[in-house]
């Protein structure tokens, strides 16, 4: 694969990285918004069997959405940003 295929690969994985990482972030704080409603009314054992169980993927989910996302997006397009720069330098 030749680097200029490499970047137009690597474009189209930052926008699809970027539809993901927004989709996901929408996911999460209306699922946050859900339990917030269900949780004035669901106050019984099984809510918090749900609550323990649900608290490692919340964790998940805020750590990716709120810190490895921005930076791995981050990390894509400095690579991005180099790779071209090295493109245009050599054409």
């Amino acid at each position: 694969m030749s680097l200029d295929e490499t970047l137009d690969r690597m474009r189209a994985f930052a926008a699809e990285l970027e539809q993901f990482d927004d989709a996901l972030q929408q996911s999460r704080i209306a699922l946050e918004n859900r339990h917030a409603e269900a949780a004035v009314a669901w106050q019984d054992a099984f809510a918090r069997e749900y609550a323990e169980a649900w608290a490692p993927l919340h964790a998940g989910l805020e750590c990716w959405c709120l810190r490895e996302g921005p930076e791995y997006r981050h990390f894509v397009t400095e690579k991005l940003r180099a790779l071209s720069q090295y493109l245009d330098g050599e054409r």
